[in-house]
């Protein structure tokens, strides 16, 4: 069975709008769902360490290096824990995290980096 985890923040009007439109996904699926307060690097970390998933969708603000959780607290970093993605599919929707962030994931054994690369964001 697959194991997914989701990052929900819901801070402000970004971040809630991907809140409520990734509720028809987790619908669809047996997922872990951290929501709210619950979407920061202390939990995200424990709970991929824990159940080691297949899938990871992360929602939230970004940039080339970073992806936010909940009040934009960072939850992965170049530099410091992209190896956390190791051996998952990662789908993030965040501004430009695809353009170095997504790189160094794959360098660290992510088996898939879906990400954003804007230059307008």
């Amino acid at each position: 069975m697959s194991k997914v985890i989701v990052t929900r923040p819901n801070h402000d009007l970004t971040t809630n709008y991907l809140f409520f439109w990734t509720q028809t996904a987790l619908d669809l699926t047996q997922t872990v769902d951290l929501k709210g307060t619950r979407a920061n690097k202390q939990v995200f970390t424990s709970v991929v360490n824990k159940i080691k998933p297949t899938f990871i969708l992360i929602n939230g603000h970004g940039n080339s290096n970073s992806v936010f959780g909940h009040d934009d607290s960072v939850l992965i970093e170049v530099g410091s824990n992209e190896a956390i993605l190791k051996g998952a599919i990662t789908y993030s929707r965040s501004c430009k995290s695809a353009e170095i962030l997504g790189q160094k994931a794959i360098e660290s054994g992510c088996k898939a980096f879906i990400g954003r690369h804007c230059r307008h964001c």
